[in-house]
C-alpha cells in the first residue's frame, strides 16, 4: 500500500509541471517591446542632401512594417537642416516632409500607441486612423523652435481598433520630427490556433487526472 501511494505521489509531481506548461502555452501573446526610431545612421540615399526624397520602407523590417511617404527624407546637422531653429531631439538626424505632410503606415500589423517629438514654426496635428481608414482620434501641439522645449505628440488607441496609419500635419516645409516610438498591438492567436491550444490544455488535464 505504501509503495502504491509513493508511485502516485511521484506521478503527480511529474504531471503538474507538464500541465502548467500546457496551460501557459494557451495564454495570449503579449505585446512586443516598444520600437524606437531616431533616424540616425541611415544611408545617404535616404537623405535630402543625398537626393533621397523618400525614407519609404527603410524601417519595414521592424514589427508592424512601418513605412513613410511620400517624400519623407532625413536632414542632418551640418547639412540642410537649420539646427538652431529645428534641432534634432537626439543625435544629429531628423525627419522632414520636403514640404508635405508626414505619413506613417503600419503595413503588417497595427500599433497600439505612438509618440514623437517635433520642431515647428506653427501648430502640428497628429491624426490616427484604423485599418479601414476611419479616424480613431487626433492630438496637436503648439509651435516649438530653437531653445524652447521640444514639441511632443502621443496617441494611444483604446482597441479593438488599433493604429494602421498616422498623418502628421504642420506648416509646409517648416516642421521636422524625431525620436518616433511605437508599441505594436498585442498579437491574438487565430481562432483555429487558439482552439488547438485550448484542446492541448484539456488533453494535458485529462492525462494528469488519469495518472493521478
Amino acid at each position: 500500500m505504501k509503495a502504491t501511494l509513493t508511485r502516485i505521489a511521484a506521478r503527480r509531481r511529474l504531471a503538474v509541471p507538464w500541465l502548467a506548461a500546457a496551460v501557459l502555452s494557451a495564454a495570449p501573446a503579449a505585446a512586443v517591446a516598444q520600437i524606437f526610431l531616431d533616424f540616425e545612421g541611415i544611408p545617404l540615399t535616404h537623405h535630402y542632401d543625398g537626393d533621397g526624397l523618400n525614407l519609404g520602407g527603410y524601417y519595414a523590417g521592424q514589427p508592424g512594417g512601418l513605412t513613410f511617404g511620400p517624400q519623407a527624407t532625413v536632414l542632418e546637422v551640418g547639412g540642410s537642416v537649420n539646427h538652431l531653429l529645428y534641432p534634432p531631439k537626439s543625435g544629429t538626424a531628423t525627419l522632414w516632409g520636403e514640404g508635405l505632410d508626414l505619413e506613417l503606415t503600419f503595413t503588417t500589423a497595427p500599433a497600439q500607441s505612438l509618440s514623437l517629438y517635433y520642431r515647428s514654426n506653427a501648430d502640428v496635428f497628429l491624426f490616427a486612423y484604423d485599418a479601414v481608414n476611419a479616424l480613431l482620434g487626433s492630438t496637436s501641439g503648439p509651435a516649438s523652435l530653437g531653445g524652447d522645449p521640444e514639441g511632443f505628440l502621443d496617441f494611444t488607441a483604446s482597441g479593438p481598433d488599433y493604429i494602421a496609419r498616422v498623418l502628421i500635419v504642420g506648416p509646409a516645409g517648416a516642421f521636422v520630427i524625431d525620436d518616433v516610438a511605437y508599441l505594436a498591438a498585442p498579437v491574438v492567436p487565430e481562432p483555429a490556433h487558439a482552439a488547438l491550444l485550448s484542446g492541448l490544455g484539456l488533453l494535458a488535464f485529462a492525462a494528469w487526472r488519469r495518472r493521478s
